[in-house]
């Protein structure tokens, strides 16, 4: 998971942000607020689509999407348990979470046609993923303290 930042947010605004999800071809996201001291709990709630964006950038287009399962339409996340997220994920810095985000979009997901050594579309999908991951803050000097 990307490391939470501290103090206020940068200055992107909610057109350059959805512009970085159509770059990056992302067909669908999810945020949420911080509610809990465990960042853990809200974690899993923006992955079980249980939240909705505080700032209203994002419609909440999933709940019209066909259920991924017969049991579930948020499958596999749920019956994710918040404090199986500790053992499954690793702090990143913001670099690291930037680097992360742009190469899975160069990748092609889906079979789109986005050859990563193209330059030019390299240094569009780095932006794009500066950009996404600059609504949440900066990243902090000092890291967190370990979980136990």
């Amino acid at each position: 998971m990307h490391e939470r930042g501290t103090g206020a947010s940068s200055a992107v605004g909610r057109e350059e942000w959805r512009q970085a999800l159509v770059t990056l071809g992302c067909q669908l996201a999810a945020v949420g607020p911080r509610r809990h001291e465990d960042w853990l709990v809200d974690a899993a709630a923006v992955l079980q689509f249980r939240t909705r964006d505080p700032r209203g950038w994002l419609t909440d287009a999933h709940t019209g999407w066909p259920e991924r399962t017969r049991h579930s339409p948020y499958y596999p996340f749920d019956r994710l348990d918040p404090q199986r997220l500790d053992r499954d994920l690793e702090l990143l810095t913001h670099e690291a979470a930037v680097e992360l985000t742009a190469l899975y979009w160069a990748a092609a997901p889906y079979g789109a046609t986005r050859p990563a050594s193209d330059p030019v579309q390299r240094r569009r999908l780095w932006s794009a993923a500066r950009t996404l991951l600059a609504r949440f803050g900066p990243t902090r000097s000092t890291p967190p303290t370990p979980r136990t």
